[in-house]
């Protein structure tokens, strides 16, 4: 998911971007006791006003219960980007190494944001 904002802070403002469902995702490093792999992604800090200027909307979905990123970054990704927050009961971390290989709540998310 970092990837992705940094993606879309790339792109002109009025990119033509709809929307977007953020699942899962660090909005900065989570440990200085120790290097993972995503923490790259999080060098620099997120314009957060560029990224509304490209994208439309915004839904943030996350696992209240989520054991590699902490329940309070989907609260802040959903504070910056002024959207909602969809708490996944005891979801942990939504990916599938977690065993999430569906994900309803993104489908759900998607089908509001077209309509």
């Amino acid at each position: 998911m970092p990837a992705i904002l940094h993606y879309l802070e790339t792109l002109p403002v009025g990119g033509g971007i709809g929307g977007a469902v953020l699942v899962s995702g660090p909005i900065h490093v989570l440990s200085k006791d120790k290097y993972r792999p995503i923490d790259h992604f999080m060098n620099t800090p997120f314009d957060f006003g560029k990224i509304k200027n490209v994208c439309e909307k915004f839904v943030v979905i996350h696992g209240d219960n989520d054991e590699a990123v902490p329940f309070s970054h989907g609260e802040e990704l959903s504070k910056a980007f002024l959207c909602k927050l969809v708490p996944v009961p005891n979801g942990g971390h939504l990916n599938g190494s977690s065993g999430w290989y569906e994900l309803p709540e993104a489908l759900e998310s998607l089908t509001e944001m077209i309509k």
